[in-house]
């Protein structure tokens, strides 16, 4: 494009782009590398007197496509002036084109995409003032209008669209609220967490709570698993039988509040359908096995407090696997401590390799000597027999505190020389203050002063060498207990 003609349309300088044209015509044909012509150029630069020269020269530039397949009614919808947009309407009209509001660009953009795109709801209310049945349509990825608002959380836009009589769109075509994968913008708005629009969707098309997408997934799995309680709330409120619903790969809204600890939402499901903690997922597992797997303890101990999930708590997976054989295989220390002492577990259930929880503990090498010992001793509820210690190789337990592994005597020592240290600090205080009464009788305390400073040290590390003579002598013996003495109990 010559550089004067754009130069002229992007400044909105209509006269001096009026003396260009009238010299050399034939420019009004010219394009950018973007095959964009000057009413683009116009429109874009919001020149109002420009676009209004320039489509008075050449009406047909108004049907033009750039090479994205923009005509300047996307322009004007992306750019959002309403002025421009209301005039680029009108130009449209006296062409007696309605298509023109219709078409799409290279991603099957229509203009009202591009003005839910935007955010530019003035806009949209001209577009679907002129034209009701713009928002039924969708782009080449599958967005309708209503999806783009949902997911970008316009409310407004939202209820515009909404508001649109029944007879002028079809609310039961996917074109009218779909969006990409199947999904619906009743999905959008619940993973973006913009409540009020999940619940005007919930309002005005309550079918869309049980439409589920391509992974069919319905809007509550998500709603779930992000642990959004008050979007759970609005979608079960109509209806709380979707709580059944499983998705492809088998987990049910409460599989998945339980795999990500959502111990609220959990709660919510089972108050509302006490019999979904029995659904199973692909593997055959219940909510008590995903929770535990995943290591979300909130939602194992509220599962163990309730009488009415009690069934859950040895039922076995395909593999055969209770809830304490997933713990011990996945590692879950602190599980595995909340199970073994529950009196309802079944400590003696094997799984389908013949292991009971126990056995799977005692093979791990990586679970500590302390929990090995826990779950084996004669002191457990089910009096398992005990290994030995020296079954195990203690090298590989290095990272792990065992108490039962440090000697006696090293506790005798830590003792004393935990005392030694108290000594000295102590009897630094009482110098401190002893010494300081005398000083601000004679002279003014002053601890900046290095004498005094000096004193004070000089005095407390006598106390210290005093007290380490003492324990070396074996005084302090009479007075320190020995680890043979004290009775330690946890």
């Amino acid at each position: 494009m010559d550089p004067l003609l754009l130069r002229a349309a992007r400044s909105g300088d209509a006269t001096a782009l009026e003396l260009l044209v009238g010299q050399k015509p034939e420019l009004l044909q010219q394009l950018t590398p973007q095959n964009k012509t000057a009413l683009h150029i116009a429109v874009e630069y919001e020149s109002i007197p420009c676009a209004q020269f320039l489509y008075s020269r050449s009406p047909e530039l108004l049907a033009r496509k750039s090479t994205k397949g923009d005509t300047v009614l996307h322009i004007a919808a992306r750019v959002g002036h309403y002025r421009l947009a209301g005039i680029v309407i009108n130009w449209a009209k006296e062409q007696d084109s309605v298509d023109l509001l219709r078409l799409a660009n290279a991603e099957g953009n229509t203009i009202l995409h591009e003005a839910a795109r935007h955010a530019h709801l003035s806009v949209a209310e001209l577009l679907v003032a002129e034209d009701p049945s713009l928002p039924c349509a969708r782009n080449f990825v599958g967005e309708s209008p209503l999806y783009l608002a949902a997911e970008r959380g316009l409310p407004k836009f939202v209820d515009l669209i909404l508001s649109i009589a029944p007879e002028d769109v079809d609310r039961r075509s996917p074109a009218f609220y779909g969006g990409p994968k199947g999904r619906t913008s009743l999905h959008a708005a619940v993973v973006q967490s913009h409540f009020n629009i999940v619940k005007k969707l919930v309002e005005e098309l309550p079918e869309l709570v049980k439409v589920a997408d391509s992974y069919g997934s319905i809007p509550l799995h998500y709603a779930a698993s992000m642990g959004c309680l008050d979007v759970v709330r609005v979608l079960i409120q109509p209806d709380s039988s979707p709580i059944y619903l499983l998705n492809e790969d088998g987990d049910s809204p409460i599989h998945l509040a339980a795999k990500n600890g959502h111990y609220d939402v959990t709660r919510e499901l089972v108050q509302l359908r006490p019999d979904c903690g029995e659904l199973r997922d692909g593997k055959g597992r219940n909510a008590l096995h995903v929770a535990v797997e995943s290591g979300k303890r909130n939602v194992v101990k509220y599962i163990l407090d309730n009488p009415e999930l009690k069934n859950l708590i040895n039922e076995q997976d395909d593999e055969g696997n209770t809830p304490l054989h997933l713990a011990a295989i996945n590692r879950q220390l602190r599980i595995i401590y909340l199970l073994f002492w529950d009196e309802r577990v079944d400590l003696k259930l094997s799984n389908n390799q013949k292991q009971t929880a126990v056995d799977i503990v005692r093979s791990d090498r990586s679970i500590t000597m302390i929990l090995q010992k826990l779950l084996i001793s004669t002191s457990s509820r089910e009096s398992v027999t005990p290994k030995s210690d020296n079954e195990y190789d203690s090298s590989d337990d290095s990272d792990h505190f065992d108490d039962s592994s440090i000697e006696p005597g090293v506790y005798d020592a830590m003792f004393k020389a935990s005392l030694v240290v108290l000594m000295f600090v102590v009897s630094f205080c009482l110098t401190k203050v002893t010494m300081g009464s005398i000083w601000k009788q004679k002279e003014g305390l002053d601890l900046r002063n290095a004498n005094q400073q000096g004193a004070l040290l000089l005095d407390a590390a006598i106390v210290m060498v005093l007290a380490a003579f003492l324990l070396h002598a074996g005084i302090l013996d009479q007075l320190v207990p020995t680890s043979s003495e004290v009775s330690v109990s946890y």
